[in-house]
């Protein structure tokens, strides 16, 4: 990656990013709990000058990690050989990010095929990833069954209590006392 060129004041909103969570929140700053899945979404106004010409669109990301480690700097290649258009949107990232609690800026940017030392780039997003911290609670309504009960007879439910959002539980059993139980 070449080095980018940084961009006078007035050009800084040639490019834009939003983004946007399943709970419904979108902004261009914006906080969320791991495991929270999310859309990031990029958007290019190409200077005047390089309509029409072919270029390779390139995402770049700072992670400040929560532990403190140092920051971490990564760009990702998100089209080659793109024709620049008017505008030109792309999604960057959808999913969830686990074991990656930290502050994100993302910078978005194009390199010119025929000036591949020339980068042109801007912050376009903070993302701040809160760290996935366990249940505070697990419940099960009821734990004794009548003795003789038919077989399938439910004892009780689960229930968690997690302060992330869209936190998700998988329960089982340890031993099931020879298929005596099911969950």
């Amino acid at each position: 990656v070449a080095s980018a060129t940084p961009l006078p004041a007035n050009m800084t909103n040639h490019f834009e990013g939003i983004i946007r969570t399943d709970l419904g929140e979108i902004g261009r700053q914006v906080s969320i709990d791991a495991p929270e899945r999310f859309q990031l979404i990029g958007k290019i106004h190409p200077l005047p000058e390089h309509l029409g010409k072919v270029a390779d669109i390139l995402a770049i990301y700072h992670w400040q990690p929560m532990t403190g480690d140092p920051l971490l700097t990564g760009a990702m290649t998100v089209a080659k050989q793109q024709l620049l258009t008017e505008p030109l949107e792309l999604t960057l990232f959808q999913g969830t990010l686990v074991g990656l609690a930290g502050v994100f800026d993302v910078s978005l940017g194009y390199q010119l095929t025929e000036k591949s030392n020339q980068l042109l780039s801007a912050p376009i997003v903070t993302l701040t990833v809160r760290p996935n911290h366990p249940p505070t609670a697990l419940h099960l309504s009821a734990n004794t069954i009548a003795e003789l009960s038919p077989e399938n007879t439910v004892i009780g439910r689960f229930s968690s209590v997690d302060s992330d959002k869209q936190d998700w539980f998988v329960y089982g059993l340890l031993d099931d006392a020879g298929y005596s139980f099911q969950v």
